[in-house]
């Protein structure tokens, strides 16, 4: 956005808006309806409860423009019929003296004689307690708390602590975030945040802010159709970054056509959308092969154990024959079998008790047994002498 179109005078904006539009009214200069959107109705009914309950300070917190001051006004019109409100101006609390003076203002009443101004700030909440008996609850209101020096809101604190938080005068305290650290209420946990209750104000989406022009360009005598269409609402909702005071800013240099804006880039970095699907195919493949491990393990895990082999058994070799050996001397070796005790050694054998002779059948059948006998001695040879 140019430097002219911020530092244009509102009123000759609202001008050139009523030209161009046919605008009756500034939509953006419109206090009502109250917007109760973005849980700004939620805060509103919780600071009725609690204001006329009492026994918390109450804490609202917000960026600059987040409507913490409407949201006080909308608080003082609702509710001031049944409580008492008194203002605490953040420009005119400069010390205790200041301080003391302007609580003893609301409770009527100067400044005994020999008190001191911290004195005073705690008679102030204990007189409190007593308007409280009488029907009166007090709600002291400091807008803008964030600029009232530190040691100053920790006194109201500490006075309110040590009178009786159910009937006393209910500090209401509403700035930015830093107002915590002001307080000493950064830490959780520690009991600083003991009896108290905190609101904070979130910025505005971009719906939020086409629900809060909405009804005041119709009030107007606009267009939302053309005031909010798609293009003109992104760009309202990215110069105001959902804040009531920077939307009213700037909607008029919006509206007019006075604006350059453009998107910001978003910085440079790793490309996360990029390697989305690289990334996922990794993985499922790692997953796949975790998974075939697993059943593989679980396969040979519940497999039986196989029996051990049983060693064959050793097969022994008979030779039929003669060997092959040769013989260590000179002298020819005769088998066994060719030797003329062959003769007598089967007879012996027949005439062995363990082998009895086989009865025939008759005389025919002996002779070829003794022909074979005698065939097998006559050819058995003996060896010749040497010369």
């Amino acid at each position: 956005m140019t430097d002219n179109a911020l530092k244009s005078d509102a009123s000759s904006l609202f001008e050139r808006l009523q030209h161009r539009y046919g605008l009756g009214r500034d939509p953006l200069a419109m206090d009502t309806p109250f917007f109760g959107g973005a849980q700004r109705q939620h805060a509103l009914e919780t600071l009725r409860h609690l204001s006329g309950f009492g026994d918390l300070a109450i804490l609202v917190t917000g960026e600059p423009g987040s409507g913490k001051t409407r949201l006080l006004a909308e608080l003082f019109s609702a509710e001031s019929d049944r409580l008492t409100f008194y203002r605490m101006p953040a420009r005119e609390l400069t010390s205790e003296q200041a301080l003391a003076n302007r609580l003893l203002q609301a409770a009527h009443k100067g400044l005994s004689a020999g008190e001191s101004a911290r004195d005073a700030v705690f008679g102030f909440f204990r007189w409190s307690e007593t308007a409280t008996l009488r029907g009166q609850r007090i709600v002291l209101l400091f807008d803008d708390a964030d600029q009232v020096p530190g040691h100053l809101l920790t006194l109201v604190l500490t006075a309110w602590r040590e009178a009786d938080g159910a009937r006393a005068a209910v500090p209401l305290f509403a700035g930015t975030d830093q107002l915590l650290g002001t307080l000493g209420l950064i830490r959780e946990g520690d009991g600083s945040r003991d009896r108290i209750h905190q609101i904070h104000l979130r910025p505005l989406s971009r719906e939020e802010v086409a629900d809060y022009l909405r009804p005041r360009i119709e009030l107007a005598g606009g267009n939302p159709a053309h005031l909010l269409a798609l293009g003109e609402l992104r760009r309202l909702h990215e110069l105001s970054q959902g804040s009531f005071g920077r939307l009213k800013r700037t909607a008029p240099a919006v509206w007019l056509g006075l604006t350059n804006h453009r998107p910001a880039r978003p910085a440079p970095g790793i490309p996360w959308r990029r390697l989305f699907w690289p990334a996922l195919a990794v993985l499922v493949l790692g997953g796949s092969w975790g998974v075939v491990s697993w059943q593989y393990d679980q396969v040979v895990a519940s497999a039986p154990e196989e029996a051990p082999m049983r060693a064959e058994p050793e097969r022994k070799t008979i030779h039929l024959g003669p060997q092959d050996t040769a013989p260590e001397s000179g002298n020819p070796v005769v088998a066994a079998s060719e030797t003329p005790s062959g003769t007598d050694s089967d007879e012996a054998v027949s005439r062995s008790p363990e082998n009895p002779p086989a009865e025939s059948d008759g005389p025919d059948d002996a002779a070829p047994v003794v022909a074979a006998r005698q065939t097998s001695a006559d050819t058995s040879t003996e060896p010749e002498p040497e010369p």
